[in-house]
């Protein structure tokens, strides 16, 4: 039975390996939307703590459960990381760091001083 060339292929994105850059690229937009979600919340929460003493203590009382610090924790890589990379694209944007290997290069970067500040960061909210 031969296959017909006009018939769409299903490509399993799952199965391709793709480049860093692209992994970075996708991140960079979940880290833009998963900030844009958590917004209200942090809107919330500072109004909350600034409404008076006991909304202030009440704030503080919701943010320093476990689950909420993990909150903040995971806010503050997709902060950090998000900012970094959009300094990365920035300077794409520009055509430096465009070719291949700098490209690359700059992607890892941005990974792991991302995660490497986030650890601070954690360390500093514990």
């Amino acid at each position: 039975m031969e296959r017909d060339e006009t018939r769409p292929i299903f490509l399993n994105l799952l199965r391709i390996r793709q480049p860093v850059t692209a992994i970075a690229s996708i991140v960079h937009r979940i880290t833009g939307v998963m900030l844009f979600l958590l917004s209200p919340l942090l809107i919330y929460s500072l109004e909350l703590s600034l409404r008076s003493p006991s909304g202030y203590d009440a704030a503080r009382m919701i943010w320093s459960s476990t689950g909420m610090r993990s909150v903040a924790i995971l806010f503050v890589w997709w902060f950090i990381y998000h900012l970094f990379n959009g300094v990365r694209f920035l300077f794409i944007d520009i055509d430096l760091g465009v070719e291949k290997t700098t490209a690359n290069r700059s992607a890892w970067f941005v990974i792991v001083a991302s995660l490497v500040m986030t650890v601070v960061a954690a360390g500093c909210l514990l």
